[in-house]
């Protein structure tokens, strides 16, 4: 189950932000985990892979939604469990370095930028 959540966050990973008509095409079949779960709860999943009846189902409460752990999106989960696994990001020196850094790109492409500073 843990190489499949991985495999299946790397796809994830790989999509594009945005499918335009023209990459209808796109090869679905090498991002065959992301179609099959993507409509699937943690449930849903955990049921495929813990089949012994003796196995306890995780639960909690529900949140502000009041949907509980268990009927959450697997795909979701899988993003929340692969930050606590694999830990968080952050830019090196602070925010700012990361806004600097992407300003500098734009004017290094010719490009403008406004901001409320100006």
């Amino acid at each position: 189950m843990f190489d499949m959540r991985q495999t299946l966050f790397a796809q994830l990973a790989a999509l594009p932000q945005k499918v335009e008509h023209a990459d209808s095409q796109m090869p679905w079949r090498l991002r065959r985990l992301v179609f099959r779960y993507r409509m699937s709860t943690l449930n849903d999943v955990l049921s495929e892979y813990l089949t012994d009846p003796r196995c306890p189902r995780p639960s909690g409460p529900s949140g502000p939604s009041g949907v509980t752990a268990i009927a959450m999106s697997f795909l979701l989960f899988n993003q929340m469990l692969e930050t606590l696994h694999a830990g968080s990001y952050y830019a090196l020196g602070s925010f700012q370095t990361l806004a600097d850094a992407l300003v500098s790109a734009v004017g290094h492409m010719a490009g403008t930028y406004c901001s409320q500073a100006e």
